[in-house]
Protein backbone atom coordinates (compact mmCIF):
# COMPACT_ATOMS: atom_id res chain seq x y z
CA UNK A 1 0.00 0.00 0.00
CA UNK A 2 1.39 3.16 -1.09
CA UNK A 3 0.54 6.71 0.48
CA UNK A 4 -0.38 9.63 -1.65
CA UNK A 5 -1.51 13.47 -0.79
CA UNK A 6 -4.50 14.97 -3.26
CA UNK A 7 -3.21 17.87 -5.19
CA UNK A 8 -6.48 18.73 -6.87
CA UNK A 9 -10.10 17.20 -7.26
CA UNK A 10 -11.97 19.16 -10.17
CA UNK A 11 -15.40 18.39 -12.45
CA UNK A 12 -13.59 18.33 -15.86
CA UNK A 13 -17.42 17.50 -16.86
CA UNK A 14 -21.16 18.28 -15.06
CA UNK A 15 -20.81 14.02 -14.07
CA UNK A 16 -17.09 13.33 -14.56
CA UNK A 17 -14.37 13.75 -11.43
CA UNK A 18 -10.70 13.89 -11.84
CA UNK A 19 -8.45 13.71 -9.01
CA UNK A 20 -5.07 14.00 -9.30
CA UNK A 21 -2.41 12.64 -6.12
CA UNK A 22 0.50 13.36 -5.29
CA UNK A 23 3.07 10.47 -4.04
CA UNK A 24 4.40 10.38 -0.46
CA UNK A 25 5.48 7.01 1.13
CA UNK A 26 5.69 3.78 0.34
CA UNK A 27 6.92 2.72 -2.85
CA UNK A 28 5.11 4.17 -5.98
CA UNK A 29 2.42 2.29 -7.97
CA UNK A 30 4.79 1.03 -10.93
CA UNK A 31 1.49 0.49 -13.72
CA UNK A 32 1.36 -0.40 -17.71
CA UNK A 33 -1.20 1.99 -19.43
CA UNK A 34 -4.21 0.60 -19.20
CA UNK A 35 -4.55 -1.11 -15.51
CA UNK A 36 -6.52 0.38 -12.98
CA UNK A 37 -6.06 0.54 -8.91
CA UNK A 38 -7.76 0.54 -5.60
CA UNK A 39 -8.13 3.98 -3.20
CA UNK A 40 -9.97 5.21 -0.69
CA UNK A 41 -9.92 8.47 1.19
CA UNK A 42 -10.19 9.11 5.04
CA UNK A 43 -13.34 11.62 6.53
CA UNK A 44 -13.09 12.00 10.14
CA UNK A 45 -10.11 10.22 10.55
CA UNK A 46 -12.13 7.17 9.38
CA UNK A 47 -11.47 4.99 6.25
CA UNK A 48 -13.73 5.12 3.60
CA UNK A 49 -14.96 1.94 1.36
CA UNK A 50 -12.21 0.55 -1.06
CA UNK A 51 -13.01 1.04 -5.05
CA UNK A 52 -11.26 0.40 -7.97
CA UNK A 53 -10.68 3.31 -10.78
CA UNK A 54 -9.06 3.45 -13.94
CA UNK A 55 -5.73 5.08 -14.07
CA UNK A 56 -5.87 8.03 -16.50
CA UNK A 57 -2.26 9.26 -16.14
CA UNK A 58 1.04 7.69 -18.08
CA UNK A 59 2.99 5.46 -16.01
CA UNK A 60 6.08 8.01 -17.27
CA UNK A 61 4.90 10.19 -14.78
CA UNK A 62 5.62 7.97 -12.13
CA UNK A 63 4.95 10.09 -8.55
CA UNK A 64 1.98 11.56 -9.95
CA UNK A 65 -1.76 9.44 -10.77
CA UNK A 66 -4.86 9.96 -11.56
CA UNK A 67 -7.92 8.86 -11.47
CA UNK A 68 -11.42 9.99 -13.09
CA UNK A 69 -14.83 8.39 -12.60
CA UNK A 70 -18.34 9.54 -12.79
CA UNK A 71 -20.29 11.36 -9.79
CA UNK A 72 -22.86 9.25 -9.25
CA UNK A 73 -22.79 6.67 -6.08
CA UNK A 74 -22.17 7.41 -2.31
CA UNK A 75 -18.57 7.16 -2.98
CA UNK A 76 -17.45 9.28 -5.85
CA UNK A 77 -20.22 11.89 -4.37
CA UNK A 78 -18.00 11.64 -0.54
CA UNK A 79 -14.62 11.87 -3.09
CA UNK A 80 -15.30 15.14 -4.58
CA UNK A 81 -15.84 16.32 -0.66
CA UNK A 82 -12.52 15.24 -0.20
CA UNK A 83 -9.72 18.59 -0.14
CA UNK A 84 -6.51 19.43 -0.90
CA UNK A 85 -3.80 17.83 1.18
CA UNK A 86 -5.92 15.12 2.57
CA UNK A 87 -4.21 11.78 2.60
CA UNK A 88 -5.29 8.77 0.51
CA UNK A 89 -3.96 5.01 0.47
CA UNK A 90 -4.04 3.69 -3.22
CA UNK A 91 -3.29 -0.67 -3.47
CA UNK A 92 -2.15 -2.29 -6.97
CA UNK A 93 -1.50 -2.15 -9.97
CA UNK A 94 -4.27 -4.77 -11.22
CA UNK A 95 -5.59 -6.33 -14.39
CA UNK A 96 -4.69 -7.25 -17.73
CA UNK A 97 -6.34 -4.24 -20.22
CA UNK A 98 -2.86 -3.16 -20.93
CA UNK A 99 -1.14 -1.53 -24.32
CA UNK A 100 1.36 -3.37 -25.46
CA UNK A 101 3.42 -0.53 -28.36
CA UNK A 102 5.91 -3.50 -28.72
CA UNK A 103 3.76 -5.54 -30.29
CA UNK A 104 0.56 -3.70 -31.51
CA UNK A 105 1.48 -1.44 -34.46
CA UNK A 106 -2.26 -0.20 -34.91
CA UNK A 107 -4.65 -0.47 -31.86
CA UNK A 108 -8.50 0.96 -32.39
CA UNK A 109 -9.73 2.18 -29.17
CA UNK A 110 -13.74 1.93 -28.84
CA UNK A 111 -15.10 3.73 -25.64
CA UNK A 112 -18.37 4.30 -24.35
CA UNK A 113 -19.09 6.85 -21.04
CA UNK A 114 -16.73 6.61 -18.84
CA UNK A 115 -15.06 3.63 -20.22
CA UNK A 116 -12.85 6.50 -22.27
CA UNK A 117 -10.37 6.00 -18.52
CA UNK A 118 -8.43 3.64 -19.47
CA UNK A 119 -7.78 4.64 -23.19
CA UNK A 120 -6.52 8.05 -21.58
CA UNK A 121 -3.38 6.43 -20.08
CA UNK A 122 -2.91 4.80 -23.35
CA UNK A 123 -3.41 7.94 -25.29
CA UNK A 124 -0.77 9.65 -23.21
CA UNK A 125 1.88 7.03 -23.12
CA UNK A 126 2.09 6.88 -27.12
CA UNK A 127 2.25 10.53 -26.93
CA UNK A 128 4.42 11.10 -24.29
CA UNK A 129 7.07 8.22 -25.46
CA UNK A 130 6.57 8.44 -29.15
CA UNK A 131 5.86 4.66 -29.49
CA UNK A 132 5.28 4.08 -33.60
CA UNK A 133 2.22 2.73 -32.75
CA UNK A 134 -0.91 4.18 -34.74
CA UNK A 135 -4.11 4.71 -32.35
CA UNK A 136 -7.55 5.17 -33.78
CA UNK A 137 -9.96 6.66 -30.84
CA UNK A 138 -13.85 6.35 -31.32
CA UNK A 139 -15.66 7.81 -28.12
CA UNK A 140 -19.75 7.70 -27.94
CA UNK A 141 -20.96 10.01 -25.69
CA UNK A 142 -24.10 11.07 -24.97
CA UNK A 143 -24.04 14.85 -25.61
CA UNK A 144 -20.79 17.11 -26.67
CA UNK A 145 -20.76 18.47 -23.58
CA UNK A 146 -20.19 15.17 -21.72
CA UNK A 147 -16.82 14.31 -23.16
CA UNK A 148 -14.07 14.37 -21.06
CA UNK A 149 -10.60 15.32 -21.64
CA UNK A 150 -11.90 16.56 -25.43
CA UNK A 151 -9.26 19.24 -25.17
CA UNK A 152 -6.75 17.43 -24.12
CA UNK A 153 -7.37 14.75 -27.06
CA UNK A 154 -7.82 17.36 -29.98
CA UNK A 155 -4.25 19.15 -28.70
CA UNK A 156 -2.56 15.88 -28.85
CA UNK A 157 -3.95 14.72 -31.86
CA UNK A 158 -3.08 17.91 -33.50
CA UNK A 159 0.21 17.77 -32.39
CA UNK A 160 0.70 13.87 -33.41
CA UNK A 161 -0.17 12.28 -36.74
CA UNK A 162 -0.26 8.62 -35.15
CA UNK A 163 -3.13 9.80 -32.88
CA UNK A 164 -6.63 9.83 -34.78
CA UNK A 165 -9.81 10.70 -32.37
CA UNK A 166 -13.29 10.59 -33.60
CA UNK A 167 -16.17 11.94 -31.43
CA UNK A 168 -19.66 9.79 -32.01
CA UNK A 169 -22.42 12.05 -30.10
CA UNK A 170 -25.57 10.23 -30.12
CA UNK A 171 -27.33 13.30 -29.46
CA UNK A 172 -27.13 17.15 -29.75
CA UNK A 173 -24.82 19.51 -31.62
CA UNK A 174 -21.44 18.51 -32.82
CA UNK A 175 -19.53 21.60 -33.78
CA UNK A 176 -17.73 21.87 -30.56
CA UNK A 177 -14.48 20.42 -32.35
CA UNK A 178 -13.56 20.56 -36.19
CA UNK A 179 -15.28 18.55 -38.28
CA UNK A 180 -12.41 15.66 -38.45
CA UNK A 181 -13.16 15.25 -35.00
CA UNK A 182 -16.98 14.85 -35.00
CA UNK A 183 -19.87 12.54 -35.85
CA UNK A 184 -23.43 12.07 -34.99
CA UNK A 185 -25.04 8.82 -34.20
CA UNK A 186 -23.48 5.60 -33.21
CA UNK A 187 -20.92 3.64 -33.31
CA UNK A 188 -21.77 1.40 -35.86
CA UNK A 189 -20.25 -0.71 -39.10
CA UNK A 190 -20.39 2.01 -41.64
CA UNK A 191 -18.93 4.68 -39.07
CA UNK A 192 -16.10 2.04 -37.95
CA UNK A 193 -15.33 1.02 -41.89
CA UNK A 194 -15.37 4.96 -42.74
CA UNK A 195 -12.71 5.66 -39.89
CA UNK A 196 -10.63 2.94 -39.95
CA UNK A 197 -10.67 1.68 -43.62
CA UNK A 198 -8.52 -1.07 -44.85
CA UNK A 199 -6.50 -1.51 -41.86
CA UNK A 200 -10.18 -3.14 -40.20
CA UNK A 201 -8.41 -6.57 -41.94
CA UNK A 202 -5.12 -6.38 -40.83
CA UNK A 203 -3.51 -8.91 -39.00
CA UNK A 204 -1.61 -6.56 -36.77
CA UNK A 205 -4.67 -4.66 -35.98
CA UNK A 206 -5.89 -5.18 -32.02
CA UNK A 207 -9.47 -3.84 -31.16
CA UNK A 208 -9.75 -2.62 -27.16
CA UNK A 209 -13.57 -2.25 -25.91
CA UNK A 210 -14.59 -0.13 -22.87
CA UNK A 211 -17.51 0.76 -21.53
CA UNK A 212 -21.12 0.07 -20.08
CA UNK A 213 -21.66 -3.77 -20.54
CA UNK A 214 -24.71 -2.64 -23.84
CA UNK A 215 -22.17 -0.39 -25.52
CA UNK A 216 -19.43 -3.44 -25.51
CA UNK A 217 -22.19 -6.28 -26.47
CA UNK A 218 -22.97 -4.05 -29.39
CA UNK A 219 -20.03 -3.06 -30.33
CA UNK A 220 -18.58 -6.22 -30.01
CA UNK A 221 -20.85 -8.15 -32.53
CA UNK A 222 -20.36 -5.23 -35.10
CA UNK A 223 -17.09 -6.41 -34.98
CA UNK A 224 -17.59 -10.01 -35.42
CA UNK A 225 -19.96 -8.87 -37.94
CA UNK A 226 -16.97 -7.56 -39.81
CA UNK A 227 -15.30 -10.58 -40.00
CA UNK A 228 -12.67 -9.60 -36.62
CA UNK A 229 -11.43 -13.05 -34.80
CA UNK A 230 -12.14 -12.90 -31.07
CA UNK A 231 -8.00 -13.40 -30.79
CA UNK A 232 -8.07 -9.92 -31.79
CA UNK A 233 -10.66 -7.84 -29.79
CA UNK A 234 -9.92 -7.36 -25.63
CA UNK A 235 -12.11 -5.86 -23.81
CA UNK A 236 -12.72 -4.61 -20.11
CA UNK A 237 -15.84 -3.45 -18.40
CA UNK A 238 -16.87 -1.44 -15.71
CA UNK A 239 -20.25 -2.59 -14.52
CA UNK A 240 -21.88 -5.01 -12.19
CA UNK A 241 -24.84 -5.49 -13.95
CA UNK A 242 -25.77 -9.05 -16.18
CA UNK A 243 -24.72 -7.75 -18.68
CA UNK A 244 -20.79 -8.52 -18.83
CA UNK A 245 -18.26 -8.83 -21.06
CA UNK A 246 -17.71 -11.23 -23.94
CA UNK A 247 -13.78 -10.57 -24.22
CA UNK A 248 -10.45 -12.02 -22.66
CA UNK A 249 -10.53 -9.78 -19.30
CA UNK A 250 -12.36 -10.61 -16.98
CA UNK A 251 -14.81 -8.10 -15.84
CA UNK A 252 -14.26 -6.20 -13.05
CA UNK A 253 -14.88 -4.31 -10.21
CA UNK A 254 -17.42 -7.26 -10.45
CA UNK A 255 -15.27 -10.12 -10.29
CA UNK A 256 -13.29 -8.58 -7.51
CA UNK A 257 -15.67 -8.16 -5.11
CA UNK A 258 -17.21 -11.68 -6.00
CA UNK A 259 -13.90 -13.17 -5.40
CA UNK A 260 -13.28 -11.40 -2.30
CA UNK A 261 -16.77 -12.54 -0.98
CA UNK A 262 -16.27 -16.17 -2.10
CA UNK A 263 -12.50 -16.26 -0.17
CA UNK A 264 -14.01 -14.94 3.21
CA UNK A 265 -16.78 -17.99 2.86
CA UNK A 266 -14.31 -20.43 1.56
CA UNK A 267 -11.65 -19.43 4.83
CA UNK A 268 -14.72 -18.91 7.10
CA UNK A 269 -15.80 -22.86 6.34
CA UNK A 270 -12.63 -24.29 6.53
CA UNK A 271 -12.17 -22.82 9.72
CA UNK A 272 -15.62 -24.09 11.31
CA UNK A 273 -14.35 -27.95 9.65
CA UNK A 274 -11.16 -27.54 11.39
CA UNK A 275 -12.61 -27.24 14.80
CA UNK A 276 -15.67 -29.72 13.83
CA UNK A 277 -12.78 -32.04 12.97
CA UNK A 278 -10.26 -31.54 16.47
CA UNK A 279 -13.76 -32.25 18.71
CA UNK A 280 -14.41 -36.15 16.70
CA UNK A 281 -11.90 -38.39 18.00
CA UNK A 282 -10.47 -39.79 14.99
CA UNK A 283 -10.17 -43.73 14.22
CA UNK A 284 -6.39 -43.46 14.82
CA UNK A 285 -6.89 -41.34 17.71
CA UNK A 286 -9.41 -44.23 19.67
CA UNK A 287 -6.81 -47.18 18.53
CA UNK A 288 -4.04 -44.97 20.43
CA UNK A 289 -6.26 -45.20 23.26
CA UNK A 290 -7.43 -48.56 23.45
CA UNK A 291 -3.49 -49.54 22.91
CA UNK A 292 -2.34 -47.21 25.54
CA UNK A 293 -4.66 -48.56 28.15
CA UNK A 294 -3.74 -52.39 27.04
CA UNK A 295 -0.12 -51.47 27.58
CA UNK A 296 -1.27 -49.89 31.06
CA UNK A 297 -2.76 -53.09 32.16
CA UNK A 298 -0.18 -55.36 30.86
CA UNK A 299 1.89 -53.68 33.13
CA UNK A 300 0.03 -53.67 36.15
CA UNK A 301 -0.36 -57.45 35.73
CA UNK A 302 3.17 -57.56 34.99
CA UNK A 303 4.23 -55.76 38.72
CA UNK A 304 2.26 -57.89 40.25
CA UNK A 305 3.50 -61.11 39.26
CA UNK A 306 7.09 -58.99 39.90
CA UNK A 307 5.90 -59.00 42.91
CA UNK A 308 5.07 -62.47 43.71
CA UNK A 309 8.62 -63.65 42.05
CA UNK A 310 10.40 -61.27 44.19
CA UNK A 311 9.13 -62.79 47.69
CA UNK A 312 10.18 -66.26 46.47
CA UNK A 313 13.08 -67.91 47.60
CA UNK A 314 15.76 -67.76 44.97
CA UNK A 315 16.63 -70.37 42.59
CA UNK A 316 20.37 -70.73 44.14
CA UNK A 317 19.03 -71.47 47.90
CA UNK A 318 16.19 -73.55 46.65
CA UNK A 319 19.28 -75.83 44.33
CA UNK A 320 21.41 -76.29 47.82
CA UNK A 321 18.47 -77.29 49.71
CA UNK A 322 16.94 -79.68 47.30
CA UNK A 323 20.55 -80.95 46.54
CA UNK A 324 20.83 -82.05 50.44
CA UNK A 325 17.60 -83.46 50.97
CA UNK A 326 17.77 -85.88 48.22
CA UNK A 327 21.30 -86.69 49.48
CA UNK A 328 19.88 -87.48 53.09
CA UNK A 329 16.88 -89.75 51.52
CA UNK A 330 19.69 -91.57 49.59
CA UNK A 331 21.78 -92.12 52.92
CA UNK A 332 18.84 -93.36 54.86
CA UNK A 333 17.53 -95.71 52.33
CA UNK A 334 21.26 -97.19 51.90
CA UNK A 335 21.28 -97.83 55.82
CA UNK A 336 18.28 -99.51 55.80
CA UNK A 337 19.26 -102.06 53.41
CA UNK A 338 21.86 -102.95 55.95
CA UNK A 339 19.51 -103.13 58.28
CA UNK A 340 17.65 -105.48 56.68
CA UNK A 341 15.72 -108.45 58.18
CA UNK A 342 15.09 -106.20 61.79
CA UNK A 343 11.18 -106.08 62.77
CA UNK A 344 11.26 -103.37 65.19
CA UNK A 345 14.32 -101.27 64.11
CA UNK A 346 13.31 -97.02 64.04
CA UNK A 347 15.83 -95.33 62.96
CA UNK A 348 15.58 -90.92 62.99
CA UNK A 349 17.17 -88.82 60.53
CA UNK A 350 17.52 -85.31 60.56
CA UNK A 351 17.97 -83.43 57.30
CA UNK A 352 18.76 -79.92 56.71
CA UNK A 353 15.79 -77.40 54.96
CA UNK A 354 16.97 -74.36 54.33
CA UNK A 355 13.28 -73.57 52.86
CA UNK A 356 12.04 -73.54 56.20
CA UNK A 357 10.65 -77.36 56.31
CA UNK A 358 11.73 -80.69 57.15
CA UNK A 359 11.07 -84.32 56.30
CA UNK A 360 11.54 -87.48 58.55
CA UNK A 361 11.03 -90.84 57.24
CA UNK A 362 10.91 -94.24 58.43
CA UNK A 363 12.32 -97.69 57.25
CA UNK A 364 9.49 -100.21 58.76
CA UNK A 365 5.76 -99.84 58.86
CA UNK A 366 5.54 -98.19 62.73
CA UNK A 367 4.37 -94.72 62.66
CA UNK A 368 8.00 -91.78 62.77
CA UNK A 369 7.76 -88.53 64.55
CA UNK A 370 9.78 -85.93 63.02
CA UNK A 371 12.38 -84.08 65.28
CA UNK A 372 13.44 -80.46 65.42
CA UNK A 373 16.09 -79.54 62.45
CA UNK A 374 19.32 -79.80 63.64
CA UNK A 375 22.72 -80.29 62.15
CA UNK A 376 22.54 -83.73 60.22
CA UNK A 377 24.67 -86.35 62.44
CA UNK A 378 25.79 -90.07 61.57
CA UNK A 379 23.37 -92.65 63.15
CA UNK A 380 24.07 -94.64 66.10
CA UNK A 381 24.96 -98.82 65.13
CA UNK A 382 21.97 -100.34 66.91
CA UNK A 383 22.58 -102.79 69.62
CA UNK A 384 20.83 -106.29 68.87
CA UNK A 385 20.49 -109.32 71.59
CA UNK A 386 18.33 -112.83 71.56
CA UNK A 387 16.27 -113.85 73.63
CA UNK A 388 16.05 -117.70 74.68
CA UNK A 389 12.75 -118.20 73.30
CA UNK A 390 15.33 -116.98 69.81
CA UNK A 391 14.06 -113.20 69.24
CA UNK A 392 16.25 -111.00 68.60
CA UNK A 393 15.77 -107.34 69.59
CA UNK A 394 18.13 -104.27 68.52
CA UNK A 395 18.40 -101.28 70.03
Amino acid sequence: MSGYTITSVEKITRSTLLVSLQHEDGAPILFQPGQYAAINGYRNKRPMPVRCFSIVSSPTEQDILQFSMRVRGKFTTALSGLNVGDRVDVQGPYGGFVLNTHLDQHVVLLAGGIGITPFMSMLRFVDITKAPTTVDLLYSSASQDDIPFGDEIVARASANALLRPLFVVDQGDTNKYSKQFMASGRVTDEVIKSHIGEKLSDVNTAFYICGPPPFMNAVLKTLQGLGVPKNRIRTEAFSQGPNRQTGKVVDWPFSMYAMGAASMSLASFAILIADIAKSVPSDDSIELQKRLTAELSTNNRQADLDDIIASMPSEKSDAKSSTALKKAIAEAKKRAKQSSGSTSTIVYYDTPVSSGSSTASSSSNTSSTPSTPTTPTTPTTPVCTTSQSGVKTCV
